[in-house]
């Protein structure tokens, strides 16, 4: 993977330059033709403006194809906003990737008042992924197990980030990961990759805290928004999911961990034709607790199982039940009682 960062540059003139465009530094964007070395040219030239705030412009009308990439910072700029204006494309073959064992695709690190918007298409070219490796080979990461494919976009370390207007398509597993961050706005992001995709999570958070999700259309082969441990103050309203296994606090607990998740509030969202409505699952012999959860003014549609608590979480169906200590206190208000269901797994 191609990586990039600060380093020594001189500013002399640059100092007022507030607007960096990737076609100045060599992208074509024709879809064919590798952009990913002047994307990190364009992002180094970026990355050492001191400035208030600085616009990374990523050109309409033209698509550019990436390789894997890690633009890390700190960066000078207080701000700077990358403008998706046009189509980011990933390789159409596993080989151009680089082999199996990529994890990311596009990730961005330490990197503080990064803003990405725009209404441009992230396009991961997943089905290459989905197609190749065996489904049995693509366990969940927030689990902790091996995964194949690579996360499409990634934000590690990246506290005041703010996403929005983005459309993201067929990434080869999750689409966006928030990871150690604090302070998230995410927004109207339109996340969209086939039923039967494996893994091809929408948003999923761990170890962040702080962090504002509303407004986004998520259909995926997996959870529309997953909650990993270490995560406290997660507010996410205005979800429309599905399809997709709906949205997960969890899983907590792997391998005898002591985990937690607090102060976490689901409003006003829809689950059509969801694998799941609303879940918490928490590995047997973990500890911790999943507390202070928020579940109102959900709608359901044809959703399979509405509430799931799972304290026995297995998907391999090879765990042998240990006692699991939890603490988990439910809340749930204005949902139509005859479409209440719940399952507890204990």
């Amino acid at each position: 993977m191609a990586s990039i960062g600060l380093g020594k540059i001189g500013l002399n003139d640059d100092d007022e330059l507030s607007t960096i465009n990737v076609r100045d530094f060599g992208a074509i964007g024709d879809g064919t033709t590798d952009d990913s070395q002047a994307f990190l040219k364009a992002w180094k030239k970026a990355c050492g403006i001191r400035a208030g705030y600085v616009n990374f412009i990523i050109a309409s009308g033209k698509t550019f194809l990436l390789k894997p990439i890690r633009f890390e910072g700190p960066c000078r700029a207080s701000y700077i906003n990358i403008q998706v204006l046009g189509t980011i494309t990933a390789p159409k073959s596993i080989y151009e990737w680089g082999g199996q064992s990529v994890d990311n695709w596009l990730i961005f690190f330490r990197i503080n008042g990064l803003i990405v918007n725009g209404k441009g298409t992230i396009n991961g070219q997943g089905s290459i992924w989905w197609q190749q490796l065996p489904k049995n080979n693509l366990f969940h990461p927030l689990d902790g197990v091996s995964n194949k494919g690579p996360d499409a976009l990634s934000f590690v370390g990246c506290n005041n980030l703010k996403l929005d207007h983005l459309n993201l398509i067929n990434s080869p597993r999750r689409h966006v990961v928030i990871f150690n961050i604090n302070g998230a706005t995410i927004s109207n992001l339109n996340i969209i990759a086939p039923k039967e995709s494996p893994n091809t999570d929408g948003i999923d958070i761990g170890q962040s805290t702080n962090i504002q999700l509303h407004y986004c259309n998520i259909k995926t082969g997996d959870d529309c928004i997953a909650i990993g441990p270490s995560s406290f103050y997660i507010n996410i309203s205005n979800i429309a999911c599905g399809p997709g296994h709906g949205i997960s606090v969890g899983s907590l607990g792997l391998n005898g961990r002591t985990d937690k998740v607090e102060e976490v509030q689901v409003r006003d969202c829809t689950f059509t034709g969801t694998q799941n409505g609303v879940r918490i699952k928490t590995w047997e012999g973990g500890s911790g607790y999943a507390r202070k959860i928020l579940f109102e003014g959900i709608t359901l549609n044809a959703a399979d199982n509405p509430i799931i608590i799972d304290q026995y979480y297995c998907p391999n169906n090879m765990c042998s039940k240990q006692h699991t200590r939890k603490m988990l206190f439910l809340h749930i208000v204005s949902m139509p009682m005859e479409d209440l269901a719940i399952l507890f797994r204990q």
